[in-house]
Parts: structure tokens; C-alpha cells; sequence
């Protein structure tokens, strides 16, 4: 007779039921029982403390941000409105009936904010559908959220209507278009709009071209942006850290009650 199978399990369930296994004495199990619960214990107080530090790196780069776009250092630069210092290009969103999820030929990476995150689900598209394109060197908006007004580089290919590419004009320097549309209040004003706008969603490119911002000469510019680059790549590197050490976190509840049913504790 063919019995029914558990999911994961390739032997039937009779002969599951009928498996010996090794229960010990009561008082075996609760003293096992509270030294799962002393390691679990442990083991929230790590997650919690890892998970305070992510956060606590995250804000860190922020704080420098802040530093360099404080009032005291910009009161000598110069004001424009950010449509007179750069272009704003919406994408395209081509049929859902042409995407391919593996690459072909004549095919191109269609981009979308959550390839920014993962690399897990790509999508693909005609060449000839792909007409809105970017480098890795470009400076990105993500006009939906969570979270809204995200600003992206470091993937290139055609791009859907979620994203709109920052091009700046002559007298401002990418890479630090990069860091200043990160800048506080530029972040706050744009969310806050983008909130406050009936029947309208994401970030509105009629805004963004008017919203004034504080400028200063290429060359102060390029020195900015080489001193953020240094210590945005310090605070990668302590996220990645940190997040390493998280993932480590994640997996010891298995391998606390391994231990426990193996008899290693």
C-alpha cells in the first residue's frame, strides 16, 4: 500500500511513526530544556546588540553628510534650482508580455529599484524596448518606496518608470550630485511633498526641479566627493561586517537545538 509523503521526508509516514528515537528521563529534559532556553536567551541579547549596530553604522554615514552639508559650510556657496544644474529622465516601462527572466541575445537588463537590493530576479527585454539606459556611474532616483526618494548607482542597463536618472549639467560634478541629493533636507522636503500630494504617488520630478539647492565651485566639489567616497567605503565595509556577523546570529537557534538533541550540551 502507497502511503502519503511529508514534505522533505522521502520515506513514507508509516515508517516514520515507527522510527525509534532516544527520550530521556524527565529530569534530563529539563535540565536540557533550561540550557536551550539560557542559549536562546543569549542569543536574542546577540541579535538585538547586532541589530543596534547595523542601524547605529547606517546613521553613521549620514552623520558625515551632515557634517559636510551643514550651514556653517555652505553659507558661501552659491544657490540654484536643482532643474537649472541638472536633468531629470523618467524611465520606461515596456509590456510584461516581452520580459525574459534569462539572458538573450538582443536582450538587455531591464532595471528596477529592487535590483538595487538583490540580484535574485532579473529581468530582461528587446533591445529595441529598452530605450531609456544608464551606466554604473549614474546617479539614480527611486521614485517609489519603502523607502521613497532612494538614491542609486552601481548597475546599468535600460530602466523602468520606478527610476529616474540625474543628469547633471556643465558645472556639476556626478559623484557629487551623488551625495548631495542624500543630503538631509533635500531627503525631508522631497518625502514630505511627495506625502502631501493628493492622488499622487513617489517622487514628482516638477518638484525636484524647483527645490533650491546650495552649490559650491567643481573644485570644492570634486574634494567633497572624494572625501564622501572614502568614508562611504569605510561604512560599506562595517556594514558588511556587521551584517556577516548577523547572518552568523541567525543560524544559531539550529545549531543550539542540533547540539541539544545530539547530546553536546
Amino acid at each position: 500500500m502507497n502511503c502519503p509523503r511529508l514534505a522533505g521526508f522521502k520515506v513514507p509516514i508509516d515508517k516514520v511513526f515507527l522510527q525509534l528515537i532516544p527520550v530521556p528521563s524527565i529530569n534530563t529534559q529539563k535540565i536540557l530544556i533550561h540550557k536551550i532556553e539560557e542559549s536562546l536567551s543569549l542569543h536574542r541579547k546577540m541579535r538585538d546588540k547586532a541589530q543596534v549596530q547595523f542601524e547605529a553604522s547606517q546613521r553613521l554615514f549620514k552623520s558625515f553628510l551632515q557634517e559636510i552639508f551643514c550651514d556653517q559650510n555652505t553659507k558661501k556657496w552659491g544657490r540654484s534650482r536643482l532643474g537649472d544644474i541638472c536633468t531629470f529622465v523618467g524611465g520606461m516601462q515596456p509590456p510584461k508580455s516581452l520580459f525574459k527572466y534569462t539572458k538573450e541575445k538582443r536582450y538587455i537588463r531591464l532595471i528596477q529599484i529592487q535590483d538595487f537590493r538583490t540580484n535574485e530576479f532579473p529581468v530582461y527585454v528587446p533591445e529595441s524596448e529598452g530605450k531609456r539606459r544608464f551606466e554604473k556611474d549614474d546617479v539614480m532616483i527611486g521614485r517609489y518606496g519603502p523607502p521613497l526618494f532612494q538614491i542609486l548607482r552601481g548597475l546599468s542597463g535600460a530602466y523602468n518608470v520606478a527610476l529616474m536618472k540625474t543628469v547633471p549639467k556643465e558645472g556639476l560634478f556626478k559623484r557629487f550630485l551623488y551625495y548631495l541629493l542624500q543630503e538631509e533636507n533635500i531627503q525631508r522636503a522631497v518625502i514630505d511633498q511627495s506625502q502631501r500630494a493628493a492622488g499622487q504617488t513617489g517622487v514628482q520630478k516638477t518638484f525636484l526641479e524647483k527645490y533650491e539647492v546650495k552649490v559650491p565651485s567643481i573644485e570644492e566639489q570634486i574634494k567633497i566627493a572624494n572625501k564622501l567616497d572614502d568614508k562611504k567605503n569605510l561604512c560599506d565595509q562595517l556594514i558588511n561586517s556587521i551584517k556577516s556577523q548577523s547572518d552568523t546570529i541567525k543560524a544559531l537557534p539550529q545549531s543550539i537545538l542540533r547540539d541539544a538533541f545530539q547530546g553536546n550540551m
